[in-house]
Parts: C-alpha cells; structure tokens; sequence
C-alpha cells in the first residue's frame, strides 16, 4: 500500500472553467500542459491572473487572449 502520493497525477479542476483535469506537477515534462508552448510573457501572463494550473482548452485560449492583446493590433 503506497501512501506517498507526490508522484501521483492528481485530479483538480480548473479556476477558470471548472472542468476537471489531471495535473502531474511532480513532473512536468510528462505532464499534459508541456504539450502547449509558452513564452516567458505568456507564462507570465497567466500567472498573473491564476495561482494554480489551469487545464489545456484555457492554456491555449489564455494565450491567444494574450496574442490579441498584447500583438494582433499594433499598428506597423
């Protein structure tokens, strides 16, 4: 019987939309967040609105948000 649980993937759910997903903060190369590249300034674009993971559909979504707001209208 293991009761060591800090590398177990754990069920949370999302802060932004609730939906449940699995995190694997233990390790993170295998985790299923590695899968959608950040910038520095997306990471920290996101973590400045969430102190916790948030699951893939909203990585993604965050990180357009943060392309239409920060570079899809500057004017050349």
């Amino acid at each position: 019987m293991e009761q060591n649980s800090s590398h177990k993937h754990e069920a949370t759910h999302c802060p932004r939309c609730q939906v449940e997903f699995v995190c694997n903060p233990f390790n993170i190369a295998n985790c299923n967040c590695s899968k959608i590249e950040l910038s520095y300034e997306e990471t920290q674009y996101i973590s400045s609105q969430f102190n916790d993971c948030v699951c893939n559909k909203c990585l993604a979504e965050l990180k357009y948000e943060f392309y239409l707001k920060f570079h899809h209208n500057k004017t050349g």
